[in-house]
Parts: C-alpha cells; sequence; structure tokens
C-alpha cells in the first residue's frame, strides 16, 4: 500500500511538474510573442529596410538617428509615441498625400531658412547691412524744412544712424558707446533713462539664440525628408517634426516677445530739441526756458517714433512658418508596423528568410 502510495504521490507530483512546465513556458512564449520586435528599427536606421529596398532616403542624416535603435523603449516603441505615431487625417500607406505634405512642410522650413538668415544679418556692425536687417527702427521728423530727418537701426550687437546734422553723418555704435550718454550722441535722450541699456542686454542675449535657431533647421529638414519614405518613418520622427517642434516654436515666440517688451515698443517716442550743437536737450531743461532762450539756443525739434525692424519681422515670420510643418507632421501618420506587432513578426520572419537563404546559397557554392 505504501509503495502504492508513493508511485501515486510521485505520478501525481510528476503530472502535477508536467502540466505547471508547460504552462509556465506558455506564457513566456505568449509574453515574447506580445513584445514588439526591433528589427525594422535597427534596419530603419542603417538605411537597410527590406520593404521596398529600392527605396530610401538620398542620404545618411536623413535615416531615422541611431538613438532610436540603441534605446527604443524610450524614443519609440511605448505607448505615447506609439499613439501620436498613429494619430493623422490620412491613411498610413497613402503615399501620394504623405509626399504632398512633406514636401509642404520641407518648403516651408527653407523659407524660414531663408529669413532667418535675414534676421542674423543684424549681428553685423555694418552700416548698411544694420540698416536693412535691425531689429528696431526709428526714425526723428523734423520741424526744420533744411534739416533732414534721423534714422535709427537697431541689431543684436549695435546701433546704425543716419544723423541730420553732425558729421559724419552715417555712424555705427556698439551699444556700450550708444548707451553711455554723452553730448555727442544724446542716446539718452532717444530712449529714456534705463532704457537702452534693458535693450542692450536683450539684444546681446539673443545672439546665441538666432545662430541656434538657424542650426535647428537641418534637423527638420531631415525630418521631412525621411517622412517622405513610409518604409523609413517611424514614430520618433513624428514626435520630433511636431510635438518637440511646437514647444521649440512656442518658446521662441516668447522669446521674440520678450525683445519687443524690452526694446522699441518701450522706447522714448515724442518731441525731443536740440541745440545749434547737436545736442539733445532733456525736455525738463526745455520747459524751464524762456521764449528768447528757446529762439536763440534750440536749433530743432525732432519727432521720434519707433517701430519692428525688418530683421525681427523676419525672424517672427520664420517662427511664425512652422506651424505649416508642425501641422503636416500631425497630419501624415506613421506606418503601420511601428505599433503593429503581428507586423512586426512579420518583418522579423522575413529577415530570418532572407538568412536562410544567404546560407543555402553558400552552402551549394561550398
Amino acid at each position: 500500500d505504501s509503495s502504492g502510495a508513493n508511485e501515486t504521490n510521485s505520478s501525481g507530483a510528476n503530472e502535477t511538474g508536467g502540466s505547471a512546465e508547460p504552462g509556465l513556458f506558455g506564457r513566456a512564449k505568449q509574453r515574447m510573442r506580445r513584445a514588439p520586435r526591433r528589427q525594422y528599427i535597427r534596419d530603419r536606421c542603417d538605411g537597410k529596410s527590406k520593404i521596398d529596398a529600392d527605396s530610401r532616403p538620398p542620404c545618411r542624416p536623413c535615416f531615422p538617428p541611431p538613438c532610436i535603435k540603441w534605446c527604443p523603449s524610450i524614443f519609440e516603441q511605448n505607448p505615447l509615441c506609439e499613439f501620436a505615431g498613429g494619430c493623422g487625417l490620412i491613411k498610413p500607406d497613402d503615399v501620394k498625400w504623405r509626399r504632398r505634405l512633406c514636401n509642404l512642410g520641407f518648403a516651408s522650413n527653407v523659407v524660414g531658412f531663408v529669413l532667418t538668415i535675414v534676421a542674423c544679418c543684424s549681428i553685423s556692425l555694418g552700416y548698411g547691412t544694420l540698416m536693412r536687417t535691425a531689429f528696431s527702427s526709428g526714425r526723428a521728423f523734423s520741424d526744420n524744412p533744411k534739416i533732414d530727418d534721423v534714422l535709427v537701426g537697431i541689431g543684436l550687437r549695435g546701433v546704425a544712424i543716419h544723423r541730420a546734422f553732425i558729421e559724419p553723418k552715417h555712424v555705427v555704435w556698439t551699444f556700450d558707446q550708444f548707451c553711455n550718454f554723452n553730448f555727442r550722441t544724446g542716446a539718452l535722450n532717444y530712449f529714456g533713462d534705463g532704457v537702452c541699456s534693458g535693450c542692450a542686454d536683450t539684444s546681446t542675449g539673443l545672439v546665441g539664440t538666432l545662430i541656434i535657431s538657424l542650426i535647428t533647421y537641418f534637423p527638420s529638414f531631415f525630418t521631412d525628408i525621411t517622412r517622405m519614405y513610409p518604409n523609413y518613418d517611424v514614430n520618433c520622427q513624428k514626435m520630433f517634426g511636431s510635438f518637440v517642434a511646437l514647444f521649440s516654436m512656442i518658446m521662441s515666440l516668447y522669446t521674440w516677445r520678450g525683445y519687443v517688451d524690452s526694446c522699441f515698443s518701450v522706447f522714448y517716442e515724442g518731441v525731443i530739441p536740440y541745440n545749434k550743437d547737436g545736442n539733445a536737450i532733456p525736455m525738463e531743461e526745455y520747459e524751464k526756458m524762456s521764449d528768447l532762450e528757446k529762439r536763440l539756443l534750440i536749433l530743432v525739434k525732432m519727432d521720434w517714433d519707433w517701430w519692428a525692424g525688418p530683421g525681427l519681422i523676419c525672424i517672427v515670420t520664420a517662427t511664425a512658418l512652422k506651424i505649416v510643418d508642425i501641422i503636416c507632421n500631425m497630419i501624415v501618420p506613421t506606418p503601420t508596423i511601428t505599433r503593429n506587432h503581428e507586423e512586426q513578426e512579420e518583418y522579423e520572419a522575413l529577415g530570418a528568410d532572407e538568412e536562410t537563404l544567404e546560407e543555402t546559397s553558400d552552402t551549394s557554392l561550398l
């Protein structure tokens, strides 16, 4: 009886163990089948996509960046990226509309790039260049018909001035020269107390921002080209081309708005009297003068007006144009393989079949 019990217990244990073991391995296999496959990511990053292998982006920078294959769980295969990638207004396999929208986004970036280059010219200290690309522009209208108007162009490193009655008439000063009040420039009265230094600090700080804005167009170019090819498009590229670009655009517009608040919108506007030596007279002193002193000492009164210069208009327009590229990226969804595990399995099998064929051909050659 005891031996029979032992046999029963051992057989029961074997049956239990036998039934538990397949169940454990079965669940593991199911998890493996549900897990996303990543060969398609590696192939796209390496420029070796097996889907429509003859069609691929024209150059290496247009392939998806290597960080996607290094950290796919962070940059590509997670619920947020897959959900964002699946959003769109056209079918994922509609190549015709994909190309049209990506080309539109690319064209808007090209226009923005050119406008940003124009805005970068405001870094120059050349008189002609600075006048044509100034971020803030001013004009003083004279009440004396014999005296020309005064023109001011404020860039990001200095100020160009066409002076009405002081030689040389065309001058360029750095902010340090311009903001320090002296009888030669009368700069304090162009702006009002303390405003000039605030504008100078803001303008100088924007030099690096403007250069970075120009450089960041290149990743946008590459993204637009990559997304034209559905066999190389990935969720990460759409996230960069839409949501990251949207955040960058909002921050840029906030920066340019800060410039407006620190510079031409707070400059002194109104009438400024000048004496016969060409020096600006503070309005407080002018109001204390007698009529005789005004007739003897005051040469002219200039009425100042300020507005956004060509450089600021260009950079704000370039920044606003990014919305075209952002919308185009949002409309175009990524291919279904980027979130469909069955298609990823099929792609893995396609790669395995190719490896088998290569091994077979090598064996036949031997």
